[in-house]
């Protein structure tokens, strides 16, 4: 069995990596023939530079590379129930005196007005309950992999690591394998070193399913093929051809991807996410998709309860000290009159810290995540409704950005076999039943449609 590397062996890695990339940097940016992505090397560069710095510094001795990622989802997750407790225990007090009058001469419209604070208690705690347990369903459960449809698959796994399994499978090592079992430190799903669970029954179920080979579903989609159709046009994307993967060495569905983070194959392959430490996928994007979706809208409704209390006071702050970025005074500094950095986490520890300081670190920390949501969430109900994931839409855009550059101008937008033909059908085949979209419950992934390709006889 081989050995891992050395820390020695591991911080050449990192130094090595930075001086390719620094070299194919300088020689892309010198290339007369190829075109210089200056987006995509600044990141590489940086991505690169924070490398070299963990392994020159020797950080990398700690081993923060292999720790780092499970915590991520964690950190989230703390944000979003401190952001929940803050609001009942402090900024609820703040709501409820602009809601609700107190002045005894209109007693017959205070009780309708106080009533409205249950009606905020309800939807913070609803879109609570919608965001964490979205985002925990997202994080642990599987993307879909595609595995062999063999026993063999057992061969495949690490030993000493318990799996969902038969009692007559057998586990066996196999260090030359890429399919390895799911640990959190592997960026495979998990938390906090809470690892999922491989379950290889219903990872072959899933693929076979991708497949189309299962005859026996209720999907009018599957009764009537069995195998992916085969196109004649070459104007046909994505592929519904199977491919084999050259890590993995497996056959695989269409749609299916080589994470690199991850070392898996995906079925229809979105991205990786940080913040879910598991990669997006079929069998999961539903819950990453709502998780963004009800994530912007709480951050909304939060920006929105607590605008009054933020801009009054920033409003006043302007007009006695002006657009100042250092403000020195009883104890406060920049332009939101907060205390300084050592003051405010010694209030914040001790629970002493004034509602008004809360609102001013908690309403610009929503307006920026629902501004950013927002966004994220347009392009994901863009990729929806036409039937692409992230990958392939980037993909599309690059082969567009290639035929545009070599052809006459024109460009023609190839056929989506896994298209319904309607946006709301494609949006409603992602997303499952309108009436549980609003529910914390689970929806088996739909089969993949390849009817339009039949429909439009190519």
């Amino acid at each position: 069995m081989s050995s891992s590397p050395s820390l020695s062996q591991q911080q050449s890695v990192y130094i090595q990596h930075w001086h390719d990339t620094w070299t194919g940097f300088n020689r892309a940016l010198r290339s007369t023939t190829e075109d210089f992505k200056a987006f995509q090397w600044t990141l590489r560069l940086i991505q690169a530079a924070i490398g070299y710095a963990y392994g020159k510094t020797g950080l990398y001795r700690l081993q923060l590379h292999i720790y780092w990622r499970p915590c991520v989802p964690a950190v989230g997750i703390s944000l979003i129930i401190l952001v929940i407790l803050a609001y009942y225990t402090s900024l609820r007090s703040i709501i409820q005196s602009r809601w609700c009058r107190h002045d005894l001469t209109v007693t017959v419209n205070n009780k309708h007005s106080c009533s409205i604070i249950y009606l905020h208690d309800g939807i913070v705690a609803y879109l609570g309950i919608m965001i964490l347990y979205h985002m925990s369903s997202a994080c642990f459960q599987s993307p879909g992999v595609a595995v062999p449809n063999d026993d063999s698959i057992e061969n495949h796994l690490k030993p000493n690591v318990t799996t969902k399994v038969s009692t007559t499978d057998e586990i066996n090592s196999s260090p030359s394998s890429s399919f390895y079992a799911w640990t959190s430190t592997d960026a495979r799903g998990g938390c906090c070193c809470i690892d999922p669970i491989l379950d290889i029954s219903k990872e072959r179920r899933l693929t076979q399913m991708y497949f189309c080979n299962d005859t026996s579903s209720k999907d009018p989609i599957n009764r009537k093929q069995k195998r992916p159709l085969q196109s004649a046009s070459k104007n046909v994307f994505p592929d519904p051809s199977p491919t084999t993967c050259q890590q993995c060495h497996i056959q695989r569905p269409p749609r299916c991807h080589h994470c690199y983070t991850c070392h898996r194959c995906i079925l229809q392959y979105d991205h990786h996410c940080v913040w879910l430490n598991n990669c997006v996928g079929w069998g999961n994007y539903r819950h990453f998709f709502l998780t963004v979706a009800n994530l912007t809208l709480g951050c909304w409704y939060g920006t929105a309860l607590l605008y009054r209390p933020f801009y009054e006071p920033l409003k006043l702050q302007l007009q006695e000290h002006g657009w100042k970025n250092l403000f020195y005074g009883n104890l406060r500094t920049g332009i939101l009159n907060l205390p300084p950095l050592t003051t405010l986490l010694l209030q914040l520890g001790r629970g002493q810290l004034a509602q008004t300081d809360l609102v001013k670190l908690i309403f610009p920390l929503l307006a920026m995540v629902g501004v950013l949501q927002t966004a994220f969430l347009g392009y994901h109900v863009l990729y929806v409704c036409n039937a692409y994931t992230t990958l392939e839409y980037k993909i599309l855009l690059e082969m567009q950005y290639q035929a545009l550059l070599q052809g006459d101008g024109t460009w023609e937008n190839p056929v989506n076999p896994f298209s319904t033909g309607s946006k709301w059908n494609n949006l409603r085949h992602t997303l499952g039943p309108w009436y549980l979209i609003g529910l914390p419950v689970s929806v088996e992934p739909s089969f993949p449609s390849l009817l339009t390709v039949k429909r439009k006889g190519l």
